[in-house]
């Protein structure tokens, strides 16, 4: 209110008992330019949560949003309130959700690791290579936002496949349609 501006923003998340963890959008309410006071939004972490999980695909997609990167804002395994929050704790590490492949994400050298194309790097989890897609939205809140998803890379490889073969069936059926249109007309 004091900057004058009437933009919205993501306030800190903030724990309350019993309810669990919070965020909430605030948004400065102005009459000309007069402050006249402030809007706020709340949703639960856990609602965030579960809106994330049903964004899941069959392709093996694992949704997140991370919160100043080490911390977890959205996840599946928020969805059913995480155990030890609190005022002084609201989110849990990265390393605390028991997500193994997501524990991994900012592992040794991952800077190294950049995709050639895209927000993200891969990563290797027992023997499984996986691909880190994220985007950031910084300026958004209080912390930068980090809204991604993981995939286990042969999936994608798979899909992959898929779509090619399907490329080539169709131009090779556009191939025939053409050839068999010209002696038609021919004919």
């Amino acid at each position: 209110a004091q900057s004058g501006s009437a933009e919205a923003y993501w306030g800190p998340p903030v724990y309350v008992p019993p309810v669990g963890t919070m965020l909430n959008l605030r948004r400065p309410v102005f009459r000309g330019s007069t402050f006249v006071g402030i809007a706020i939004a709340a949703v639960r972490v856990a609602e965030l949560s579960a809106f994330i999980a049903a964004l899941e695909t069959e392709l093996g997609q694992n949704a997140f949003i991370l919160y100043d990167r080490d911390y977890v804002l959205a996840h599946r395994a928020l969805e059913f309130d995480f155990p030890d929050l609190s005022e002084k704790r609201p989110l849990p590490r990265v390393t605390e959700i028991g997500d193994p492949v997501l524990f991994e994400i900012w592992g040794a050298g991952w800077e190294q690791r950049d995709l050639i194309a895209g927000s993200g790097h891969w990563g290797n989890v027992a023997g499984q290579d996986y691909i880190y897609l994220y985007a950031p939205l910084a300026d958004y809140a209080d912390a930068p936002w980090l809204v991604g998803s993981y995939f286990a890379e042969d999936v994608i490889a798979t899909q992959l496949r898929r779509l090619m073969q399907a490329s080539l069936a169709g131009v090779l059926g556009l191939a025939l349609a053409d050839l068999a249109g010209g002696e038609l007309h021919d004919g």
